[in-house]
């Protein structure tokens, strides 16, 4: 059975992310539509934790502008 992706997107601080990767779980977070990470919390996964922004079936996103948030938000 196929797994649906859910509808919500997520935003995450940089501690999250690395620890779940040093956990070898990031997986758990592949059910977000997107995960939103903003400039600063790139670059501090990028520094300690590099690996963790080459999964590719994570659907992150790395916000260089403000984020526009659309309507139903």
């Amino acid at each position: 059975m196929a797994r649906t992706k859910s509808r919500i997107t997520g935003v995450f601080d940089a501690g999250p992310i690395i620890h779940l990767d040093e956990l070898a779980c990031l997986d758990l977070i592949s059910d977000f539509r997107e995960n939103l990470l903003p400039d600063i919390v790139w670059e501090e996964i990028n520094t300690y934790r590099p690996t963790a922004l080459n999964k590719t079936d994570l659907n992150l996103t790395h916000l260089t502008e403000p984020y526009q948030p659309d309507g139903q938000l």
